[in-house]
């Protein structure tokens, strides 16, 4: 009942001046809980239009697209988390890990590869960063019949966890 009547607030805040990106956020946050993800995407997706800049945006659409099986959008939308969190400290390898999946949903396994690789130059330095890029790698090459690929991903990931206990 709760979130029903939060979100016919803010569909009338939304009504009332749409360009408050805001509300569009708490929209989806609402929608998601009551279980209509779609209606949760198709808000962040008109979020996204008014303000395609917000990385924090992009990745709830990224998310939702997730969940509702609408890969394509969700390429769209983490590609652009990616390239604008470059130089962001909101930047973040599972932004990487879950574009390089969405690749493998879409059966573009090299781009996700390449995705990949390049996520193990910009964190060389985070081993549990690496080990969650390794394991995406390891179901890429398996994807791509590469089982002499997928068992190095998969020794790498290995030897950064035995390096590191803690994970």
């Amino acid at each position: 009942y709760l979130e029903a009547h939060h979100a016919i607030s803010f569909k009338k805040l939304i009504q009332e001046n749409d360009k408050i990106t805001s509300a569009y956020d708490w929209l989806a946050k609402t929608l998601e809980q009551t279980g209509d993800t779609q209606g949760a995407q198709d808000t962040l997706m008109k979020a996204v239009s008014l303000s395609p800049k917000a990385i924090l945006r992009q990745k709830a659409l990224g998310d939702i697209a997730c969940k509702n099986q609408d890969y394509d959008t969700a390429k769209h939308s983490l590609k652009a988390v990616v390239s604008q969190g470059k130089n962001s400290y909101l930047k973040s390898s599972s932004d990487y890990t879950k574009l390089a999946k969405v690749l493998i949903d879409l059966k573009d396994v090299g781009e996700s590869v390449a995705v990949l690789d390049h996520a193990t130059s910009e964190f060389s330095r985070d081993k549990g960063a690496l080990l969650n890029i390794n394991l995406a790698k390891c179901r890429a090459y398996k994807e791509m019949n590469d089982p002499e690929g997928s068992k190095k991903a998969l020794t790498m990931a290995i030897k950064l966890a035995e390096d590191s206990p803690e994970r």
